[in-house]
């Protein structure tokens, strides 16, 4: 009885969902949001399925989404709100693949970010001086970030990176490593 009413709840909340889908069907950004839908649901079935249920029953990926749509966004992110905590700036270049797994108080705002990025909760990507966009961070493909991490400053992030929880990153990072601290250092380079 209680999966029927879910199925209920889940078919009139997916009515409201018609115009997301249409301005999927319309954005010229639908494969990156296929990547996007493809690494925060993992399990094979149809791809409409998977970006209505995830526009249902995640916060975060509707802030991802809307972000992916950009400005146009506005006319229908009224429906089913993102999360505020979850910032990211427009005029930063995010690649397909961006999973987000909780991430409560987190700032995006970088010069690029590269495929199949991982943060978590209470991460700050962004510039050292106020107003200077210009000085943001470069992150490759590949890469994980922990809980409570800084990354800050015009600095570069190589490819197959994992930045432990906690780290404060202020320096370039080569491809390839784990990085852990403050003040970071890298524990494995392969």
């Amino acid at each position: 009885m209680i999966k029927l009413i879910k199925f209920f709840i889940y078919a009139i909340k997916s009515i409201f969902l018609l115009p997301h889908i249409l301005f999927y069907y319309m954005s010229n950004k639908r494969v990156i949001i296929n990547d996007d839908i493809n690494v925060n649901f993992k399990k094979d079935c149809n791809l409409l399925f998977k970006l209505v249920y995830l526009l249902i029953t995640n916060i975060y990926f509707r802030s991802i989404y809307y972000y992916r749509l950009g400005n146009i966004s506005f006319l229908i992110k009224w429906i089913f709100p993102g999360e505020n905590t979850f910032c990211i700036c427009r005029n930063s270049k995010i690649d397909g693949g961006l999973y987000a797994a909780h991430p409560y108080a987190t700032i995006i705002n970088a010069k690029s970010i590269g495929k199949n990025l991982s943060i978590r909760q209470c991460t700050t990507i962004g510039n050292k001086i106020d107003g200077r966009n210009d000085l943001t961070p470069t992150i490759g493909d590949d890469v994980t970030i922990g809980a409570n991490v800084v990354i800050i400053g015009n600095i570069r992030i190589g490819n197959n990176v994992i930045i432990g929880a906690g780290s404060i990153i202020n320096k370039d990072i080569p491809s390839n490593s784990i990085v852990v601290g403050n003040p970071q250092r890298i524990i494995n380079k392969n």
